[in-house]
């Protein structure tokens, strides 16, 4: 398991920065987080699983794919 953040690559347990865990258990600043959602970067940087729930966001792409 690697201990430094992906953005910063700085020391997880060195960080003063607040921090979350994402539910694919992998840990991020919150502020890297936030910054990845204003640029629609929904995935976690480690293992691309979605850090959101995206079920909504699909189901609007279906629904639009339908009519069309």
């Amino acid at each position: 398991m690697s201990y430094l953040f992906p953005s910063t690559m700085q020391y997880l347990f060195d960080s003063l920065k607040e921090t979350t865990v994402l539910k694919c258990g992998h840990t991020l600043h919150s502020d890297c987080l936030h910054e990845m959602a204003k640029r629609n970067q929904y995935c976690c940087p480690i293992c691309s699983r979605s850090v959101y729930d995206m079920s909504k966001a699909w189901k609007l792409i279906d629904e639009e794919v339908q009519r069309t």
